[in-house]
């Protein structure tokens, strides 16, 4: 069944409109956009609430050095390189190897399903460069930035007789079953977002989390990020909840299970709390 795309500005829900109807039991889709605003609000809200992201963003960041052992950075997955201002000019001419830093925690493993990301880079006592150099803005990391990593392969490559091109927004895929509306996909090296499935065609946004556009060969592998479970029902328990509150009493929050003068629900931030990190240092 196809369903109304999702509005343009919207991206990195976290959970699937087609499952968010289905708890809801609403057919048809005169109410689609303003579902998806539910599950873009309740996406943000995890975020702000959580003090991270869990979708997966390629950007360039900077960084202070006040410690020359080492400096905490926000949720990092991997990174594609490193570069030092020695001689605080603002140019970033050195470039550090991976033999030339450690990340922590050990064993994060920000890639697999149960993985988590490192938040500490530290200079390898034993590596060529031992020391960083301190200061304001004095280290710049190329990177993969969120709280993990990990996609499932879908096994429904594309399905086009040619190449799909890096401006199509239409991507024709050989099973719809495994993709759904609301999902970010990664092709290659870029990501997209699905707007909507319409039969084996996937509307889609390409390029998006700092990733660029490129044309794909047919029978590229596809591949869907998976988020955390309770990072999933906490957007589907919150999305559903601003769904209803349309239809609550004037006059009253309609914010069944939450707690007076926050209005936060308590059984998302019973879901949410272990994956809360700290708002101290790097962040968002």
């Amino acid at each position: 069944m196809s369903h109304i795309a999702a509005p343009l500005g919207i991206l990195n829900t976290y959970g699937e409109l087609p499952e968010l109807k289905s708890r809801l039991g609403i057919a048809g889709n005169s109410n689609d956009p303003a579902l998806w605003m539910a599950l873009h609000a309740a996406s943000r809200d995890i975020d702000a609430f959580c003090n991270r992201r869990f979708y997966v963003e390629e950007a360039v960041r900077c960084f202070d050095v006040a410690d020359a052992e080492g400096f905490v950075v926000p949720d990092l997955v991997s990174i594609s390189s490193m570069r030092e201002d020695a001689d605080r000019d603002r140019i970033y001419e050195v470039e550090r190897t991976p033999a030339d830093y450690i990340l922590y925690p050990l064993n994060a493993d920000p890639a697999s399903y149960s993985g988590r990301p490192y938040n500490l880079v530290r200079a390898d006592p034993s590596g060529p460069r031992p020391r960083f150099t301190t200061g304001r803005i004095a280290v710049q990391i190329d990177g993969l930035w969120g709280y993990r990593a990990h996609a499932a392969d879908l096994r429904s490559p594309i399905d086009f007789n040619g190449a799909i091109t890096r401006s199509s927004n239409i991507i024709p895929v050989t099973d719809r079953d495994p993709v759904a509306a609301g999902q970010t996909l990664r092709i290659g090296l870029e990501q997209v977002f699905v707007r909507a499935v319409d039969g084996h065609n996937l509307t889609v946004v390409r390029g998006v989390n700092g990733t660029l556009a490129v044309t794909h060969a047919d029978r590229t592998d596809i591949f869907a990020y998976r988020y955390p479970p309770e990072v999933v029902e906490a957007t589907m328990q919150l999305a559903a909840r601003l769904w209803k509150r349309k239809d609550a009493p004037y006059g009253t929050n309609g914010r069944a299970g939450s707690r007076p003068g926050d209005g936060r629900d308590t059984d998302v931030e019973a879901l949410l709390s272990p994956l809360r990190r700290l708002p101290v240092g790097g962040g968002l």
